[in-house]
């Protein structure tokens, strides 16, 4: 996955500027929502990155010189509630997360939990996504498909336009 930049790719955020301006650790609700996992400390809280560019598009080399990424992060070991095994937040998760629980990588038996935030998309040329961050793993296609998915039905609420 070195060096690649399919659709479906979840990457580390390895770039401290980049983090600045993309990251969703610091946005105060999620940051409330986090409190337990923070004070966890067998818990790692990675930020990442989700190539969301239409695969059509990447097929067609049609997707101009920037792909589109959406925001979000790497819970590794995360603290989940007893009964249900789902994450524990402090609160309940607005509509603008996907949050994808009770995963774990071939290579690592640990427990992990990635939540996307839909506020945060940007868009980065090809260079700079190859140079600061690091692939880790790809999204098979159900899940990708479901991120998609939940992403343009939030992208499509109607919501409250005035024109002057």
């Amino acid at each position: 996955l070195k060096n690649e930049l399919f659709p479906g790719i979840i990457a580390k955020n390895n770039s401290k500027l980049l983090q600045k301006y993309y990251s969703i650790q610091d946005d105060k609700t999620i940051n409330s929502l986090l409190s337990y996992q923070k004070e966890s400390k067998d818990t790692i809280i990675e930020d990442i990155a989700l190539n969301i560019t239409r695969p059509c598009d990447y097929a067609q080399n049609k997707y101009g010189k920037n792909i589109k990424l959406l925001s979000g992060i790497r819970i590794i070991n995360p603290v989940t509630q007893q009964q249900k095994g789902k994450i524990k937040l402090n609160g309940t998760a607005p509509d603008c997360l996907k949050i994808f629980d009770n995963l774990y990588h071939d290579d690592d038996k640990n427990d992990i939990t990635l939540i996307f935030d839909f506020r945060y998309i940007f868009s980065l040329p090809s260079t700079i996504f190859l140079k600061h961050f690091h692939n880790l793993k790809m999204f098979n296609k159900e899940l990708f498909s479901e991120i998609q998915s939940s992403y343009s039905s939030y992208a499509s609420k109607p919501g409250f336009t005035k024109i002057f």
